[in-house]
């Protein structure tokens, strides 16, 4: 997933960045799973409409890992290191998952994930 900085913040600026999902999106009367989500930073451009397993790009290291459910809402993701290293004013995050299959609301959505921005 990628976001822009606004024009005006600069990266070095950036104090805190949190990645807040929404709730994954279930099957009607699941039983509750856990899962295990890793982000990390992707350091090249990409189209997200048009990648593929055989095109996506390589990650870097995993910035933050944790073990979640998959009937709450996640606590928001520390990314700060991601935000701090954007490139042109792009950051771009890869999101896997472990254990149960988890679908998140597209940001498309009004639901969809959203960086939380804090500069000094």
């Amino acid at each position: 997933m990628g976001y822009s900085l606004e024009s005006d913040i600069d990266p070095s600026s950036i104090t805190s960045c949190k990645l807040q999902l929404p709730q994954p999106v279930t099957a009607p009367n699941s039983n509750p799973s856990t899962y295990t989500l890793s982000v990390s930073q992707v350091n090249v451009a990409y189209e997200a409409k048009t990648v593929t397993p055989a095109t996506a790009p390589s990650s870097g290291p995993t910035i933050v890992e944790a073990t979640l459910s998959d009937q709450v809402v996640p606590p928001a993701l520390d990314v700060t290191a991601a935000c701090a290293n954007a490139v042109d004013g792009h950051i771009n995050l890869m999101l896997d998952s472990r254990g149960a299959p988890v679908t998140f609301p597209s940001s498309a959505s009004n639901n969809g994930a959203k960086l939380i921005i804090s500069t000094k």
